[in-house]
């Protein structure tokens, strides 16, 4: 996808204008000096067994872009208590990168946490970091791990735009949450307050995390939303005050444009216009300035100058306060992905028989990704695939169930949009950039992997001592000259090698034929994690009845 995207100026019915204000400055300022990266882990398997391997694929994303800020990938290994069981870092290339984590035989059955991030990511929000609950079975554990099925689940509303006006027609989304899997069928209904019996609307929700529905509110009337499950679980939660006066903003996002109303009531005429600003991965995508709202006037925003992302639309008034604000995703409809053309595919299912394809030449791949799982595995990339990464939960940190259901063939447009109605953009804030309050920069990107090595001679240090090393990994075999300071030591900069490298030293003094030895230590340092880690929705119960682990 293309890096930089194009910037819209609409003429005619907007009056456009070429003075670029504050918030414009301060969005480019926070674009060309703060990029944001998101990280994709591709794993071999679901669930893991105490004493496996954790194979993994990183991909490394600037916005929807591979990401060349870092060049080097932090990976942690927790347990549910915070303690770190393992730490590595591996080298990227192009935003990619490979590598394992062994996962101690000695483990018990549990849910355990997987971390990465870079370290620029760790300027920003620890939000934006990779934590990837995995289930580790061991078959040597007293206790065996279930899921928590009484685990309660919690309604949320929001109003599209965050505005709810007396008598404009507004969209609500309604939003589960949960630590176990919200429920997939549930319904729910608006009455008044004090009219709770009497049904002014109902719906039933579009998935197991949002369902939609509209209302047209009045002035005194106080509303309430009423959800309830299969189960008869129920819960009631109040409708935002309807204010007198206001803006709504109302999104629809088509197959061919993006398509916005303003809607108003009693707003004050003292503002001169109104401004829209459209933004995708914190880049300017769109500008209009609108002198005179007429209500129900609709306005267009192609989608042959855009790509797939959420897009961020915003309304300030003529001071740059904001008025209105509404998440959606650029053509839902219609995905824009390449796919790898498959030749001459032959699968077989027999025990070590050979399965085979062919890829089509392209000039604008230079490489692919395949993975090999066993046909009874799941895969990770059912509950949380490589699109929904980039498209999503990659820059939206609130907690999403199955968020992959988005980009498959038989997604529900609605259900994302409505996903989006409820969810804030937190890359930025535009009263912080605009009032000049950026992040601060603590964290330079690490150059690959670096090492520093220390000489002795005999026991003690070799000071100024000339040394050739040669390494041997996987590429292959690489010399180089170095030379110890005053105190022995030397430092080895911008390695790369994702398995085991062996090195042999020749010591170029009068000394070499002395007893010598170079050691080495990692010349890098990890980043604690201030957060709590996310709530399980699996517990641990005594269990004498003896599991098949070869099968999970």
């Amino acid at each position: 996808m293309s890096k930089k995207l194009i910037l819209l100026f609409i003429l005619g019915a907007f009056n456009s204008y070429q003075a670029q204000e504050k918030a414009e400055q301060a969005l480019k300022t926070f674009e060309q000096k703060y990029p944001q990266e998101k990280i994709h882990l591709l794993f071999n398997k679901e669930n893991y067994v105490a004493g496996e391997n954790i194979w993994f694929k990183s991909f490394v994303f600037e916005g929807y872009s591979p990401s060349n800020i870092s060049t080097s990938l932090f990976v942690e290994l927790y347990d549910s208590n915070k303690n770190q069981i393992s730490k590595k870092i591996f080298p990227l290339l192009n935003g990619e990168g490979s590598g394992s984590i062994l996962l101690p035989e000695t483990l018990k059955e549990n849910v355990y946490y997987i971390r990465a991030y870079t370290t620029w990511m760790a300027n920003f929000s620890e939000d934006f970091q990779l934590i990837k609950p995995i289930i580790v079975y061991n078959p040597s554990s007293p206790e065996k791990i279930t899921p928590d099925t009484n685990s309660a689940w919690s309604a949320f509303v929001y109003p599209e735009s965050g505005t709810f006006v007396n008598g404009i027609n507004t969209k609500f989304a309604v939003r589960l949450q949960s630590k176990d899997v919200p429920p997939s069928e549930w319904e729910g209904y608006i009455s008044e307050i004090d009219k709770p019996d009497t049904k002014i609307v109902t719906f039933k929700g579009l998935d197991q995390n949002v369902g939609l529905f509209n209302i047209t509110p009045e002035s005194g009337k106080k509303y309430q939303l009423t959800v309830q499950d299969k189960k008869g679980q129920k819960q009631t939660i109040n409708l935002p005050e309807v204010s007198s006066s206001g803006l709504n903003l109302q999104v629809i996002s088509s197959a061919d444009n993006v398509k916005y109303t303003l809607k108003t009531k009693n707003i004050s005429p003292e503002a001169q216009y109104y401004k829209v600003l459209g933004t995708i991965n914190n880049q300017l995508v769109y500008k209009a300035k609108i002198n005179k709202i007429s209500d129900g006037l609709q306005y267009s925003i192609p989608n042959n100058q855009l790509i797939n992302g959420i897009l961020q639309l915003t309304v300030f008034d003529d001071k740059e306060n904001i008025v209105a604000n509404r998440l959606t995703f650029v053509q839902p409809q219609l995905l824009q992905i390449k796919k790898p053309a498959l030749q001459s595919l032959s699968i077989k299912n027999g025990s070590r028989e050979k399965s085979s394809f062919d890829i089509t030449k392209d000039i604008n791949c230079s490489n692919y990704t395949v993975l090999v799982i066993d046909s009874n595995t799941n895969s990770s990339e059912e509950e949380q695939s490589f699109l929904s990464t980039l498209w999503l939960t990659g820059d939206i940190t609130s907690n999403i169930s199955h968020p992959s259901q988005y980009f498959t063939k038989n997604r529900n447009v609605d259900a994302l949009d409505a996903l989006l109605i409820s969810e804030k953009w937190k890359r930025f804030a535009w009263k912080y950039i605009i009032s000049g309050n950026y992040p601060s920069i603590r964290y330079q990107p690490e150059n690959y992997l670096s090492y520093k090595g220390k000489v002795n001679i005999q026991g003690k240090p070799a000071p100024n001592t000339d040394l050739n090393l040669m390494f041997a990994s996987g590429s292959g075999t690489k010399l180089l000259q170095v030379k110890t300071d005053n105190n022995g030591f030397f430092t080895l900069n911008n390695l790369a090698f994702e398995n085991s490298m062996k090195f042999s030293y020749q010591l170029n003094s009068k000394e070499s034929k002395n007893e010598s030895s170079v050691y080495f230590q990692p010349n890098f340092s990890f980043i604690p994690y201030k957060k709590e880690l996310p709530t399980s929705a699996f517990k641990l119960t005594e269990e004498l009845q003896k599991i098949n682990y070869q099968q999970k």
